[in-house]
């Protein structure tokens, strides 16, 4: 006499022919499941804020829009602060320059009545200061910003002293130094 499985086994081989058979019914024949389409990023749309800009003087005379001065006030010492010139988005051409620094100024009036100084070595550093262009890399020996004037939304200044000056392709070799001036405009933004 043959012995078949328990029930519990019989019910289980039961269900899993028929799901079997339901699914080749439907016609799936592909085993592995459909996946959504991809959708690539969205290409940010690159704006030029032209109020908002440094006309430089250098070796050449170019321009670098999207400027926004950052002031970030140290709460725990009091009186000073981070400044940072910086383009809020890169040009097209990836233009852009960032001057940062700690200050010891209490208010955007204190700051106005110094001058805010810049130096570094000549070693090329594509994340440190600089102007930061496809001809060549500018980054300050020892330079300073001045505010000439400012309001809640806005200030303006100048650029002016001497830049290292790195060729593309070449920011390994010993770089020339030249001095830049610039006249500027930025949005403020006190955070």
């Amino acid at each position: 006499m043959k012995r078949f499985p328990s029930p519990t086994v019989r019910q289980l081989i039961v269900a899993f022919t028929a799901a079997c058979g339901a699914w080749s019914a439907t016609g799936c024949e592909n085993d592995e499941p459909e996946l959504p389409p991809e959708q690539a990023p969205a290409a940010r749309a690159i704006e030029f804020d032209i109020q908002h800009v440094a006309r430089i003087q250098a070796d050449r005379s170019f321009s670098v829009a999207n400027l926004v001065l950052v002031l970030q006030p140290d709460r725990g010492s009091g009186g000073s602060m981070g400044v940072t010139l910086t383009t809020s988005q890169p040009a097209a051409d990836g233009s852009r320059l960032t001057l940062g620094t700690f200050e010891k100024a209490e208010s955007l009036e204190a700051l106005a009545r110094n001058t805010i100084d810049f130096g570094g070595a000549a070693l090329y550093d594509p994340r440190g200061n600089g102007i930061f262009t496809p001809l060549g890399a500018y980054q300050p020996k020892l330079a300073s910003i001045r505010i000439s004037s400012h309001d809640e939304s806005q200030v303006s200044g100048t650029i002016r002293g001497d830049f290292y000056h790195f060729k593309p392709g070449q920011t390994t070799l010993r770089p020339s130094v030249i001095f830049i001036e610039a006249a500027f405009s930025a949005k403020l933004i006190v955070k």
